[in-house]
């Protein structure tokens, strides 16, 4: 006798490698999703240290705290779907600082803000800024 289809065993070892292979990729992926807003993160920081410095150039001080300098059309505190942006400025000094928002603070357990300050020094960690 020639039997032809598949065993209800052979069906279910199918189905659990499907499955542990799904959940491994959904980690990774929602890893890598986390991981790319946290660079987005740091873009937006590096842009306002630009603007930052830009200012400083030009008028020997920095603006005051959670402002950008008048010549840009964006506003402090800047919030995205994913991070808040703000500053800490004295005239010589400052601090910005992003914190997750949304599904990015629930997810990110890591980085739970990501600073820069005006001498260089990128905080908490270069786990944060290694993305």
């Amino acid at each position: 006798m020639n039997k032809q289809g598949f065993s209800l065993i052979e069906l279910i070892i199918t189905i659990a490698v499907i499955g542990v292979l799904s959940a491994l990729s959904i980690a990774s992926y929602q890893n890598n999703i986390v991981s790319t807003n946290r660079a987005e993160a740091n873009t937006q920081i590096l842009m306002i240290q630009s603007v930052y410095e830009t200012y400083y150039s030009q008028n020997n001080q920095y603006p005051g705290s959670g402002i950008l300098p008048p010549s840009t059309t964006v506003n402090m505190p800047i919030t995205t779907a994913n991070y808040s942006y703000d500053t800490n400025t004295t005239s010589t000094t400052y601090i910005i600082t992003a914190t997750p928002t949304g599904n990015q603070a629930t997810n990110d357990t890591t980085c739970t803000t990501i600073t820069l300050d005006s001498s260089g020094t990128k905080g908490p960690s270069s786990v944060c800024w290694d993305s």
